[in-house]
């Protein structure tokens, strides 16, 4: 009464009803006896029913010009109900999840032909959409005036019809401005906007801030829109309002710190389509479906979930006896009593008489795929009249007709891009999040990251790859061609905590095996001894390959060969591909005599990884693998995947990291684009070193780094490091591990007989020196 005037009866009633209503009249509403003791009728029923005394039943829609009331209602009573809880973007969330589940192009009206709610599409329309855009209208206007606007419509046309147009002029009176157009746009047009985001440019504008440049676009139809914006970097969170008119609109936002994410829509204060991350597998989706599969492969179990199959025949569902895959289909999917082992991963373990969960296709995730299992064919009724109420939920399960489970799905909230390692790939058609790609790979037995060894970008994107999958509850191992075989039990013991970090280094050779920066890997190894993932050295023993490419198979011992994979030189496409690789890094051939035997050095590296491979999931055949490998061991699935293929391991996916060439569809399943992410500090002394009898000598000082600065000569032979004796390249490495750009170090040298000790550093970046 306070907001909108004094209620127009004497009288409220609450009227029990046999049939299972829930209506509103002038004094009273009348709802089915089987409803009343719900608990959403007491918190949210009675408040709406009630309030249509005010806006329903007070002043009276006009019907052949659209019923505005019932979204109205929903918006001042349901969406009140929850923004007192501090819930109101999540019950707009939900709102526009109903709208994605039941309304579709082939099936939206406007609002201004909304009537009543006939079916859920309707419902979508005209309570959630309507409620939206009185949200939107409350943000323009703000409360003061929107509720004097109501007030206003209230006192002027009590126990009168009143129309859409109505309500306009009361809300233009009030405010003093002009709402044609967005009247227009919100009750006349059908459909929402549907909006992409993305970042343009990030740019240092000195005092440690940076210009966040950030894009908006829309598709046709054009709505004017003012969209909540906040980027978010490593000190502060900043908010803003992005203006919208046409096919897109930019902007830049000045933050202070390293710019991390950018959200657009974070509350939902806009009515607009959800994008895929936003998009939860909840019921309403199966719901809504039209058409799709009910696999129920135990056939004899058909009496058991009749119901079920009926419920779902009205939906256009066809029942299937054979155990479809998601792969396999283009709609959605419903197993009924068993799911393939293939797919259990998907889903978790319920408890109850009746249960049913429903998650994303990964490999279509406009698609789900449902699960239901129940003990008696009366459950499965009992169930199915409580699951319409329950749409916003991914997970229910009753038993003896009650339910026992609700768990709500999690989802991305808002519009969201990463601004600092961000990752971007496509399936060749289409770009989408890293999330959507893990996504998408989830399910296959191996999975090939194809890397260069040099790129920091490119292991941080393996490892939120990695990270997805575990977290998803993927049984995994990763398979790594930097270590050799015969390290194997280094790798197991560093991963059961029985090595430190510096035995594992030292025990694994990595520094005398692996040109690369361990800097570079360890993130993928932190997190796999964190949580206990198996780590496979997949590689053959250095010693073997090298001598193959300095001098080809012939230059092998009998008992060397002995070692060897069959090697398969029938593929002439890569043996083509592998030219181009060795032409085009002419600053590699130095070890190597001639392409013949680079070719038979790079076969047999694909040899023994694909070995390596087969033998491990053939003895851990519940395990995934996901194999961290250069690129060029399995682009166009040449190397390494079809010599696992070749094993009888065909269930694979090829992701490429930052391609570097033309796309071609052959090349891999998907890319990846990261961001340039600069490396861990790493110091170095800017010498080339050589082990022997005497000592490390320093075979080269490179002209301007820290080394030349200090006075070391070519010919000097390093004995100590901070007082620890150096005798490898192991050796100064780990000296030099924890150093820090303003540190030095402390050297013991023997040059000319004598020795001397030499301070270097302070140490500074220096790229490319290694």
């Amino acid at each position: 009464e306070k907001l909108f005037g004094p209620y127009p009866y004497r009288r409220f009633a609450v009227v029990e009803n046999v049939n299972q209503t829930g209506f509103a009249y002038p004094t009273l509403t009348l709802i089915g006896n089987r409803l009343l003791p719900l608990p959403f009728i007491r918190e949210i029923s009675l408040p709406h029913e009630l309030l249509h005394n005010w806006f329903g039943c007070g002043v009276y829609p006009l019907w052949e010009e659209g019923n505005w009331s019932e979204g109205l209602v929903t918006y001042l009573a349901d969406h009140d109900v929850f923004e007192k809880k501090k819930e109101g973007a999540l019950y707009r969330h939900r709102l526009l999840t109903t709208y994605e589940s039941y309304v579709r192009p082939e099936n939206e009206f406007p609002l201004r032909e909304f009537r009543y709610r006939y079916n859920r599409t309707a419902q979508a329309i005209g309570y959630g959409k309507g409620a939206l855009v009185f949200h939107m209208l409350r943000q323009r206007l703000g409360d003061e005036l929107f509720n004097a606007g109501l007030r206003l419509f209230y006192e002027k046309h009590l126990f009168s019809y009143a129309s859409w147009d109505d309500l306009r002029r009361a809300f233009e009176k009030v405010s003093n401005s002009k709402l044609e157009s967005f009247f227009r746009q919100w009750i006349d047009r059908a459909g929402l906007p549907r909006l992409s985001f993305q970042r343009e440019r990030i740019i240092p504008v000195g005092d440690n801030k940076y210009l966040v440049g950030l894009l908006v676009t829309q598709n046709e139809p054009y709505y004017e829109l003012t969209l909540p914006l906040k980027v978010v970097s490593d000190q502060e969170e900043k908010e803003t309002l992005l203006y919208i008119s046409g096919p897109r609109a930019r902007i830049d936002v000045e933050i202070k710190g390293k710019p991390l994410l950018a959200v657009l829509d974070p509350g939902y204060d806009v009515a607009r389509h959800l994008t895929e991350p936003e998009f939860p597998p909840v019921i309403s989706r199966l719901l809504g479906a039209e058409g799709g599969y009910l696999v129920l492969t135990p056939k004899r179990k058909i009496n058991l979930y009749r119901p079920f199959l009926s419920f779902f025949k009205k939906r256009h569902f066809r029942l299937e006896t054979i155990a479809l895959l998601p792969s396999e289909v283009q709609r959605d999917l419903v197993y009924l009593d068993s799911i393939p082992e293939k797919v259990k991963i998907l889903f978790p373990e319920l408890e109850g008489d009746f249960c049913l969960s429903v998650q994303e296709n990964p490999g279509r995730p406009d698609k789900i795929i449902a699960y239901a299992r129940a003990a008696s064919s009366q459950e499965v009724e009992r169930a199915l009249y409580k699951l319409v109420h329950l749409g916003d939920y991914q997970n229910v399960c009753t038993a003896n007709g009650k339910i026992v489970l609700k768990e709500r799905p999690r989802f991305t909230a808002g519009i969201q891009i990463k601004l600092k390692g961000d990752v971007r790939g496509t399936s060749l058609s289409n770009l989408f999040p890293l999330e959507t790609i893990a996504r998408a790979i989830s399910l296959h037995q191996v999975i090939f990251l194809g890397e260069q060894h040099d790129r920091y970008e490119e292991h941080l994107a393996q490892l939120e790859i990695i990270k997805w999958l575990n977290e998803a509850g993927h049984r995994l191992a990763i398979g790594l061609e930097m270590f050799q075989r015969p390290f194997q039990r280094v790798l197991d013991a560093y991963i059961e905590g029985k090595l430190s970090e510096e035995e594992f280094l030292r025990q694994s050779e990595y520094f005398k095996r692996w040109g690369f920066n361990w800097k570079l890997y360890k993130p993928i190894i932190d997190y796999a001894r964190k949580h206990r993932i198996p780590l496979v050295a997949l590689n053959i023993r250095a010693e073997i390959t090298d001598k193959v490419a300095k001098g080809g198979l012939k230059a092998l011992s009998p008992e060397e060969r002995a070692l060897l994979p069959p090697l398969d030189k029938s593929n002439q496409a890569y043996r083509a591909y592998l030219r181009l690789v060795y032409e085009s890094h002419p600053e590699n051939r130095k070890e190597i005599k001639d392409f013949e035997t680079f070719y038979e050095a790079q076969l047999l590296w694909d040899e023994a990884m694909a070995e390596s491979i087969a033998r491990y999931l053939a003895k851990h055949p519940e395990r995934q693998m996901v194999v961290i490998v250069g690129r060029a061991h399995v682009a166009y699935g040449y190397g390494i995947p079809s010599r696992l293929a070749r094993r009888g391991f065909r269930d694979y996916v090829i992701v490429l990291l930052s391609p570097g060439q033309n796309l071609s569809p052959a090349m891999a399943d998907y890319v990846l684009f990261p961001a340039p992410e600069a490396p861990p500090f790493t110091a170095r002394l800017g010498v080339l070193v050589e082990e022997t009898p005497k000592g490390l000598v320093i075979r080269k000082v490179l002209p301007g780094r820290p080394a030349a600065k200090a006075g070391l000569k070519e010919g000097d032979v390093i004995l100590k490091a901070d007082g620890k004796l150096i005798k490898s390249v192991t050796d100064l490495k780990l000296a030099l591990y924890s150093k820090r750009p303003e540190d030095k170090i402390r050297l013991e040298i023997l040059r000319d007989g004598r020795k001397e000790k030499i301070t270097v550093g302070p140490f500074q970046s220096q790229e490319g020196v290694k």
